[in-house]
Formats: structure tokens, sequence, C-alpha cells
């Protein structure tokens, strides 16, 4: 039994350390979130929960739009992102942490 009325639970970056950590959660709790992660890697998110995995790069306004519409999602727990040490010049912290927010809301 869940311990929210919360029914559709969209997690982004649900692949990452943290994220694992909020799905595992989740699912403790009797959800089945959608997990986004852009360029899914077969064997990349091994386990054993019960989730919906889709791959989405959250860059692309119409395609996270189009998710948002179809899953009307109840709660989002948004912990896509990346580092200043893998983007050393800010385009892909522009472009994901903030721009990817902005179609996310």
């Amino acid at each position: 039994m869940q311990n929210t009325p919360f029914e559709r639970v969209l997690v982004t970056g649900g692949t990452g350390f943290i994220g694992r950590y909020v799905i595992a959660r989740l699912v403790a709790s009797g959800h089945r979130p959608t997990v986004t992660q852009f360029g899914i890697v077969p064997g990349d998110f091994e386990h054993d929960l019960q989730v919906d995995l889709i791959d989405l790069d959250l860059r692309d306004n119409a395609e996270t739009a189009n998710l948002v519409s179809t899953l009307k999602p109840d709660l989002v727990v948004h912990l896509a992102g990346v580092t200043g040490q893998s983007d050393p010049e800010g385009r892909l912290c522009e472009e994901i942490n903030h721009r990817a927010t902005v179609h996310l809301l």
C-alpha cells in the first residue's frame, strides 16, 4: 500500500547516484515510478526494481512535453543534471541543468 496519494511519479535522472536511492524508496513504498534517462545503455541500470524506464533527452522540449502530457504525473522528482567537472565551458550545464528544467516545468 502506498504511503502517499501520488499514483503517477516521474523521476528524472533516476539512474544516477541519488536517483537510485530515491527509486528504491519509492518502490519500497508501493510506487512504480517512471524513470527517465538519456542514452540508456543495456545493463547500465541493472536492478530488480519495478520501474518504467524511458530514454528521454530533457533538452528536447517537444519530447519532454509529450511525456508530461501523456503521463500526467502527480509528483515529479527532478534529479537530472551534470556537474562542472564534465563541462568546463558550462554549455551542458546551461542546456541540461537550466533549459531542461524549464522544459520540464
